[in-house]
C-alpha cells in the first residue's frame, strides 16, 4: 500500500466514524441491506461473537473509499472469509465511494491478504450480476482465483401506474379467486390492516400477531429469534415498515412483513396459519399490501427477494439470478487446493452435464 493508503478493521457499526457512516448512509439510500442499521442488527442478533464480523475499510488520504463487510470462519489450517450475510440477506455488496471501482477493491483485497496471513479464500454470496463482475475482476487483479456460481432466483415487478391496472394484468383465475375469497372474508367478519409502526402499542401487537402466525405456519422456527423483531423495530423507526395482517374471529390468520424504501417495496417475510389455508389468507394479505404500496406509497418496483417459489410468479413479472463468487488465495496450500477443485469442476462441467442428462442426477456439487 502507498503511504496515504491504510486498512482499518472494525467489528460493529457503532465503531464507525462520521465519514464511514456517511458512506453507509449513501449505500442505504439505494438498498436497506447495505446500511449501518441492517448490519448492526445482523451483528447483534446473528453474529455476536467478538471478532466474527469484520468491516475491512480501505482508507485513502484519510477517507474511506471501499468497504468489505465480512464474516471470519477459522479453519484448522487457515481462515475463510464470507460475506457478512446469511439466508436473511437477499443481496450483499461491498461499499464503494463515488469514483471507486475495481482498482480500489483490488487494493483492499491485497491489503486484506497481507493482514490475514492464513487466508485461504473468500466466499461472497448473493451478488447481483454487475457486482459479481466487478468483484471477479478485483480478485483476479489482486492475485486470487475467482469462480462464479448460481446462488438463487430473484423475482421482481415493475409496478404498473395503479392498483386497477396491476390487477387487470393478472390472470383471470387469480383475479376471481381474490374477489371470491375477499368477499368470503368480509361475510365472516374478517378484516385486513397494515401497521406502519408509528404507534408503539399497535407495533407490539402487530409483531406479536406475526410471530403467532409464523409459529402456526409451515415454516421452521427461526434459529435467531431476535433478528426479525430487531429489524421490524428498526424499520418502524426509519419509516420503512409495512406489516400487513388478515384477522378472522379476533385473531390474525396471515401476516407479512414488507419494507418500502427508495421507491421499492421488498417482501421480506410471509406466513399464514395453516388451519385457515382454505381461506387463502396469504393471497389476501399479499393483495392488501400490493394495493397499499401502489396507492399509498406509489412504488415503482416490488421485490420478492429470495427464491423461485411458484406462487411468486403469480405476482411478479421479471426474474434474475443472484450469484456467489469464490476467490482462493494461491499463496496458501488450501487455497491452491480450492482453486484446483473449482478449475476441475469448471472444465468437467460439460461432461458431467451430458452424463446427468443421460443417466440421471450425478453427485451434487457444493459451492
Amino acid at each position: 500500500m502507498t503511504p496515504d493508503t491504510t486498512l482499518r478493521c472494525l467489528s460493529h457499526p457503532r465503531e464507525f466514524d462520521a465519514a464511514l457512516m456517511a458512506l453507509f448512509a449513501q449505500a442505504e439510500r439505494a438498498d436497506i441491506e447495505s446500511g449501518a442499521s441492517w448490519y448492526a442488527n445482523l451483528v447483534d442478533t446473528v453474529f455476536p461473537t467478538v471478532g466474527e464480523a469484520v468491516f475491512y475499510v480501505l482508507m485513502q488520504n484519510g477517507q474511506p473509499v471501499a468497504v468489505l463487510p465480512l464474516r471470519r470462519e477459522p479453519l484448522r489450517m487457515g481462515l475463510m472469509l464470507h460475506s457478512l450475510s446469511n439466508y436473511y440477506s437477499s443481496r450483499w455488496q461491498p461499499l464503494l465511494a463515488d469514483g471507486a471501482g475495481v482498482a480500489e477493491m483490488g487494493a483492499l483485497l491485497r491489503a486484506l491478504r497481507a493482514r490475514e496471513r492464513g487466508l485461504v479464500g473468500l466466499r461472497l454470496d448473493a451478488l447481483d450480476v454487475e457486482m459479481r463482475a466487478l468483484l471477479q475482476q478485483a480478485l483476479l487483479a489482486a492475485g486470487f482465483s475467482a469462480y462464479a456460481h448460481f446462488r438463487f432466483k430473484n423475482w421482481t415487478l415493475d409496478a404498473p401506474p395503479d392498483w386497477p391496472a396491476y390487477l387487470a394484468s393478472r390472470k383471470g383465475k387469480q383475479r376471481s379467486d381474490l374477489k371470491r375469497m375477499g368477499a368470503k372474508l368480509q361475510e365472516q367478519g374478517g378484516s385486513l390492516s397494515v401497521c406502519l409502526g408509528q404507534d408503539a402499542d399497535e407495533l407490539a401487537q402487530a409483531l406479536a400477531d406475526f410471530q403467532r402466525v409464523y409459529a402456526s405456519s409451515w415454516k421452521q422456527a427461526e434459529p435467531y429469534a431476535d433478528f426479525v423483531p430487531g429489524l421490524v423495530h428498526t424499520a418502524a423507526r426509519q419509516g420503512w415498515l409495512r406489516l400487513g395482517r388478515v384477522h378472522l374471529n379476533g385473531q390474525a390468520i396471515a401476516a407479512q412483513i414488507w419494507f418500502v424504501h427508495a421507491g421499492r417495496a421488498s417482501i421480506f417475510k410471509v406466513a399464514y396459519d395453516e388451519a385457515f389455508k382454505a381461506n387463502s389468507p396469504g393471497s389476501l394479505c399479499t393483495a392488501l399490501l400490493m394495493r397499499h404500496v401502489m396507492e399509498q406509497d406509489a412504488v415503482g418496483h416490488v421485490d420478492y427477494l429470495i427464491g423461485d417459489d411458484a406462487y411468486k410468479r403469480l405476482w411478479m413479472n421479471q426474474c434474475r439470478d443472484r450469484e456467489a463468487l469464490l476467490g482462493f488465495n494461491w499463496r496458501h496450500p488450501l487455497g491452491c487446493l480450492g482453486a484446483l477443485r473449482e478449475w476441475l469442476a469448471e472444465r468437467t462441467r460439460p461432461w458431467r452435464d451430458r452424463w446427468r442428462r443421460r443417466h440421471g442426477p450425478a453427485d451434487s456439487e457444493t459451492v
